[in-house]
């Protein structure tokens, strides 16, 4: 289930900890011609979430990077930032201490990579890309990427109802070097609640690879197809052959106009508010070391 590599890199020694999950078949319910990933094929990609932590064995020093990769649908993108939907639990330290055999207590540093894994930022001591959390509920996390890619907004669905029929877009085929790819999965919404709603299909046994954790589940309205919620594995369902999907509030209520702000520095302090906008600081030293 998991490969461990350790690498002598300047007296450091950096251990991995990288998930191998097996990747089954999906069968692709509609043509994507005209499905969704037709529509929003820039909106969806695989993303490699890296808790980074330090210990020591026998003394020495060691780094190590446990690496999950999720589905992150890019909600919208701007000149200064992207904004990425996830599940909760891959940037949430319980998580790891929990399911990844990190030991309780010790500090994690969150970042990730888009698509593909950068092996030469991974084995050194650089930072990445920080994951900067903007919005958390139970069921998804908002996080702002400093970097502007030039992707599309993304429609949202303002409701949804039973009976409906839906499309999840689902990672069939995984790895860290190549970018993943997309298959669509149709299914039928059987029960709305007020922040979950269910679907027919066990997408957790469709494919067992956690890369479906956050897929985005797709409604059409108007002729148009809409983003009406993300898949949420961890213990949201008990329901035989379902899935409980993460339901979603509106753009503006998911992305704050604060976190729209330039940031110069990337410290998750906008730049009107931040003392020292061109040094990375402590937000709650108003951006300063």
């Amino acid at each position: 289930m998991s490969v461990i590599g350790l690498l002598l890199r300047g007296g450091l020694i950096v251990l991995f900890l990288i998930g191998i999950l097996g990747v089954g078949q999906v069968n692709q319910a509609l043509g994507q011609a005209t499905g969704p990933l037709a529509q929003f094929q820039q909106n969806v990609h695989q993303l490699h979430i890296v808790a980074r932590y330090f210990g020591a064995v026998s003394g020495t020093r060691y780094q190590a990077n446990v690496i999950q990769t999720v589905t992150g649908v890019a909600l919208k993108s701007t000149s200064q930032a992207t904004f990425w939907l996830i599940e909760p639990e891959h940037v949430d330290s319980e998580f790891f201490y929990r399911e990844r055999n990190v030991p309780r207590g010790t500090p994690i540093q969150f970042f990730y990579f888009v698509d593909v894994i950068n092996i030469q930022t991974l084995v050194s001591a650089s930072p990445g890309t920080p994951v900067l959390i903007i919005q958390r509920t139970e069921n998804y996390v908002v996080m702002k990427e400093t970097l502007g890619r030039s992707i599309p907004e993304l429609a949202l669905a303002a409701q949804v109802s039973a009976g409906e029929p839906v499309v999840a877009a689902l990672l069939n085929q995984q790895g860290l070097t190549d970018p993943g790819r997309f298959q669509e999965r149709a299914a039928k919404i059987t029960e709305v609640q007020d922040k979950l709603f269910f679907i027919d299909q066990d997408l957790g046994s469709i494919v067992k690879n956690d890369g479906l954790h956050g897929a985005p589940i797709f409604v059409q309205h108007d002729g148009s197809w809409k983003l009406a919620g993300i898949f949420v594995d961890h213990g949201r369902s008990s329901r035989p052959n379902q899935s409980a999907v993460a339901r979603l509030p509106e753009l503006e209520q998911l992305i704050p106009k604060e976190a729209e702000k330039p940031d110069r520095d990337k410290d998750g302090v906008p730049d009107d508010q931040d003392r020292c906008p061109n040094i990375p600081g402590d937000p709650e030293n108003q951006g300063c070391l």
